[in-house]
């Protein structure tokens, strides 16, 4: 599977898909402990566009 990232993948993903905000540096939950992981900093998606992963730096 390749993986691209968003903003390479959907230039106007900001626009289209969030109303405008920036998902790019949200921080990273984890989902069983509600723990702070880390801030992301890039969101990945799928060749089809419909998988988001994220990625921490």
């Amino acid at each position: 599977m390749a993986i691209f990232k968003l903003e390479e993948f959907y230039p106007d993903y900001r626009k289209k898909l969030f109303g405008g905000d920036d998902i790019t540096n949200l921080d990273v939950y984890a989902s069983r402990t509600d723990k702070k992981i880390s801030p992301k900093q890039d969101a990945l998606v799928d060749e089809k566009g419909l998988s988001i992963i994220w990625l921490s730096i």
